[in-house]
């Protein structure tokens, strides 16, 4: 793991306890948006996310789909995403939980 990519998801994820997170999308979508500051290439967003899959995939809920690690996969988003519930309800738990285990994980490894 790349220990600028790992700081920098860090610091990022830590923005999501106090932002207003956007409704429309997802965990990367926030990353994304909050860390608009830090990842101002290609490569940085992609090291980041790269970080996070290698993270996801060893939290006990991994849904087994890289891309859409909530389980439910791409169907379980696109559901939430049409019914505005992304951040609500069990979806929202669930990528809470995530966002937490991220953290959680990152911190360790520190």
């Amino acid at each position: 793991m790349n220990e600028e990519h790992a700081e920098k998801l860090l610091t990022i994820l830590k923005r999501f306890e106090h932002a207003d997170l956007r409704e429309d999308v997802g965990i990367c979508g926030n990353v994304d948006a909050l860390g608009a500051d830090m990842l101002d290439n290609g490569d940085a967003w992609a090291g980041v996310y790269c970080t996070m899959m290698d993270i996801w995939v060893t939290w006990p809920n991994f849904s087994g789909d890289g891309t859409y690690p909530i389980p439910g996969g791409m169907r379980g988003f696109d559901m939430a995403a049409d019914a505005h519930a992304l951040w609500t309800g069990e979806q929202g738990a669930l990528r809470r939980e995530l966002v937490a285990f991220l953290i959680n994980t990152l911190e360790q490894k520190e």
